[in-house]
């Protein structure tokens, strides 16, 4: 089994995808960006500043689900973070889970992109 926590950068109504390495676990498909279930919240300020340039609030904690994989379990710990500023990098989008775009999202990111509409 591993943890991971989905970091579910919000701003206005746009989440922040990025496309995910074409070997591994959902290969070249749009995923929410990820890091440690138990990674602290200045920690979690710090990376988001460094990796995406963003500035962000507290995060509200949704509870864990599971998604199986056929060879491991994969608990995962959503975290809704608002965003209070918004820039765009290679290998990653704001999408709007309102609007129709289609994109190829891994089972539990639709799962969490569909609970915000």
């Amino acid at each position: 089994m591993k943890s991971v926590a989905l970091l579910i950068l919000q701003h206005n109504q746009n989440v922040l995808l990025e496309k995910r390495p074409t070997k591994g676990i959902w290969g070249g498909l749009w995923s929410l960006p990820e890091i440690a279930a138990d990674t602290d919240f200045t920690t979690l300020k710090k990376y988001c500043r460094d990796t995406f340039q963003l500035t962000i609030q507290k995060p509200r904690i949704a509870d864990v689900f599971r998604h199986t994989f056929t060879h491991f379990h994969l608990d995962i710990l959503p975290l809704f973070i608002p965003c209070k500023t918004r820039t765009l990098q290679s290998e990653r989008i704001w999408y709007n889970p309102q609007t129709t775009m289609a994109l190829g999202l891994p089972a539990p990111v639709k799962k969490l992109l569909e609970s915000l509409c």
